[in-house]
C-alpha cells in the first residue's frame, strides 16, 4: 500500500512540477539558481510525506484504542496492543526515504528542462510534454501492476 501511495504522490508532484514551469522559469530569470529551485521541491515533497506520515500513525493510533476497547469487552484477559517506539522510529526515517525518492523525480525533471525556452514560449497552454506524459504513464500502470498483485495476492 505504501508503493501504491508513493507512486500516486510522485505522479502528483511530477504534474505540478510540470504546471508550474513558467513560474519555476521566472523565478530562475530573476536570479534563484536551479539548487534553490530543486530544495524548495524537495521541501515540498518532504512536508508532504511527513504530514501523511503524521497522519497515519495518528490513526494507527486510534485504529489501536478502538481496538483495545473492544478486545477488552470480547476478551477480558487479553493484554492491550501499543506501537512500539522502535516501529515507529523506522516509519520515521521510511517517511524521510520516501520523501526524498519521490522529491527526486519532480527536480530530475526541473533540472532536465531549458528554462529559458519555457519563458520564450508564447502559448500559456498547460497541456505536459511527451516525456511528462510518458513518465506519468508509467507511473499509473506501476500503480495498477502493484494494486493487482494486491487484490490477487495469498491472503494469510
Amino acid at each position: 500500500m505504501l508503493l501504491i501511495g508513493c507512486v500516486n504522490v510522485a505522479n502528483l508532484l511530477l504534474v505540478g512540477a510540470n504546471a508550474r514551469q513558467s513560474e519555476l522559469a521566472i523565478r530562475s530569470a530573476l536570479g534563484d539558481g536551479r539548487r534553490t529551485i530543486a530544495r524548495q521541491l524537495m521541501m515540498e515533497s518532504l512536508l508532504l510525506t511527513s504530514m501523511g506520515a503524521i497522519l497515519g500513525m495518528g490513526l494507527a493510533w486510534g485504529a489501536l484504542r478502538v481496538t483495545n476497547i473492544y478486545m477488552a469487552s470480547l476478551l477480558p484477559q487479553a493484554l492491550p496492543a501499543t506501537l512500539d517506539l522502535r516501529v515507529l522510529g523506522f516509519a520515521v526515517v521510511l517517511t524521510i526515504a520516501v520523501g526524498v525518492l519521490i522529491g527526486l523525480i519532480p527536480v530530475f525533471h526541473i533540472l532536465r528542462t531549458n528554462l529559458a525556452e519555457v519563458i520564450q514560449q508564447s502559448s500559456r497552454s498547460t497541456s505536459s510534454g511527451r516525456g511528462v506524459r510518458a513518465l506519468s504513464s508509467v507511473l499509473v500502470v506501476s500503480q495498477v501492476a502493484v494494486a493487482l498483485v494486491l487484490l490477487t495476492g495469498p491472503v494469510c
